[in-house]
């Protein structure tokens, strides 16, 4: 009797366990785990499948349904990525906030900024900060360093490529309880501010504090108009990061927006030692910024003029032209009279005409131009102080010729005669900037059509037709092949002061004359 009432306990015990047993564990998850952790997303998908519709606890089925959709979506499986975002979605709308919630966010926000990246901005935002505020308040401490630190830059490097360094469209994390930790100031870019901060509180590694430097100086830089004190915040996050980390990949980033938050400084001095410690760290190959940084370089070092001339004047009228120059202290200014209708030359498909500087550019590198007769030569003494500093002047030309000892400017030094003239203006180094100056009061108004061109010479001052004005022309057009053509021709304008040409037909054409 006693037996039975044993045996009878046993099976009734027996009935009451299978109902409760399991189907899995979490130790037979390990060949998908490894896999997983492997970035094996097909092959572990594959592994995961096996348990989606087995029985087991509500905490190891939320994790086996997270990591098999996040295996769809990273191993880019198609014909399985609706399922696996409803499974997320429904990972995020249920009331459980625990670690797989929040692995479900970021999966989302990756997925998205991958596929569709301009209809999911909100969404994308919204679910990495969801994720980071869970990872904030984990107690798993090394596990929730790593994942709210890569949260955070992805969080970071998404808004600041949508909106700039100077949003605000990110938040301090929430503390228990729902709380921010911190109130927001209307500042621009303090979100931004807060996001690196807050790294920089958990990293521990170089690369992480490297990075975040960085990127709290990309934040001052486009924010310290707010508060000047941000201007030194920037320099200092730049610095820390060439002293601190300067074998980090963030190492060569800095010293280039070092170097240029200095020229935005106009500390040009500076500028230039930074990229000159750049251009002795980094070689080509080892930083993206090499052949930009030496580029801003040569321009900061390096002699340079540009003249420009903006308007044609009338005859009895000064001359004006302005200068733009660095690092030159004097400057030779020659004025070649030219005669542009002789200058105009039939163009070929290598050397073609869009303007009259193409013109201008052919006398120049042929060198002809200095058979032509100089109408005026004299030097210009100009500021320089050894800075690097760039300097601009628009003045008339009696005061560029004007004597460092005179007292007063004598205006008929700045007058020329009616015509065309070429300044070229030469500086030590070898530096050269040229354009055309025009004294006249004449005005061609021109006319095309695909075969035909009408000039017509008018006095600009009253619109009266000039006879006997020499015109030239060129133009080009396309061969029944498409090749491009060149053609020109010249003539004078009858006494209404109109002159027509016959152009060889084309269904395109570009003319200039």
């Amino acid at each position: 009797m006693t037996r039975l009432i044993r045996s009878g306990l046993m099976l009734c015990l027996f009935a009451v366990l299978v109902p409760f047993s399991f189907g899995f564990s979490a130790s037979d998850l390990k060949i998908a785990d490894d896999l997983y952790a492997q970035k094996s997303y097909q092959l572990a998908q594959n592994e995961y499948e096996k348990f989606l519709n087995e029985k087991t606890n509500e905490k190891l089925a939320r994790e086996v349904t997270f990591k098999w959709s996040d295996c769809v979506i990273k191993g880019k499986n198609e014909s399985r990525l609706e399922e696996a975002q409803k499974n997320l979605e429904e990972l995020i709308k249920g009331k459980e906030q625990d670690r797989w919630w929040a692995e479900a966010h970021e999966s989302l926000a990756m997925h998205w900024l991958e596929k569709d990246q301009w209809s999911h901005q909100e969404e994308i935002k919204n679910q990495f900060d969801a994720a980071r505020n869970y990872w904030a308040g984990s107690s798993d401490i090394e596990l929730a360093r790593e994942r709210f630190i890569r949260i955070s830059f992805a969080l970071g490097d998404f808004v600041s490529s949508r909106w700039g360094w100077a949003s605000n469209e990110v938040s301090p994390v929430m503390l228990h309880g729902g709380k921010r930790g911190d109130s927001i100031p209307q500042q621009p870019g303090i979100g931004m501010t807060y996001l690196y901060q807050e790294i920089l509180k958990v990293a521990t590694s170089d690369e992480d504090k490297a990075k975040a430097h960085y990127s709290l100086g990309m934040v001052y830089t486009q924010n310290y108009y707010a508060d000047p004190k941000l201007k030194e915040s920037a320099f200092a996050s730049f610095e820390t990061v060439i002293k601190n980390f300067p074998k980090s990949e963030w190492a060569d980033d800095a010293y280039y927006q070092l170097g240029i938050f200095y020229e935005q400084q106009n500390e040009l001095i500076k500028a230039v030692e930074t990229y000159q410690m750049f251009a002795s760290r980094f070689k080509a190959g080892e930083s993206q910024w090499v052949d930009d940084a030496k580029r801003r370089l040569d321009e900061l070092i390096n002699p340079s003029v540009r003249v420009s001339v903006s308007n044609v004047f009338a005859p009895g009228s000064e001359v004006q032209f302005s200068l733009n120059w660095r690092n030159i202290k004097e400057a030779d200014i020659k004025i070649y009279q030219v005669d542009l209708v002789d200058a105009l030359q039939t163009p070929s498909e290598e050397n073609r005409y869009n303007s009259y500087q193409d013109v201008l550019k052919a006398l120049i590198e042929s060198g002809s131009y200095k058979a032509l007769p100089v109408a005026l030569s004299f030097k210009a003494k100009l500021k320089e102080e050894g800075k690097h500093q760039a300097y601009g002047e628009n003045k008339g030309l009696a005061e560029w010729r004007k004597d460092e000892d005179a007292k007063e400017v004598d205006p008929k030094l700045g007058i020329l005669p009616p015509g065309a003239y070429v300044i070229v203006v030469a500086a030590a180094g070898g530096v050269e900037s040229y354009d055309l100056l025009m004294v006249s009061d004449l005005a061609v108004v021109s006319k095309i059509t695909r075969t035909s061109a009408l000039f017509f010479a008018i006095d600009a001052k009253t619109g009266k037709p000039i006879a006997d004005t020499r015109i030239k022309f060129v133009y080009s057009y396309y061969d029944a092949t498409g090749h491009t053509l060149w053609d020109g021709g010249e003539g004078k304008t009858d006494a209404q002061g109109i002159f027509k040409a016959v152009l060889r037909s084309s269904n395109e054409q570009s003319y200039y004359g």
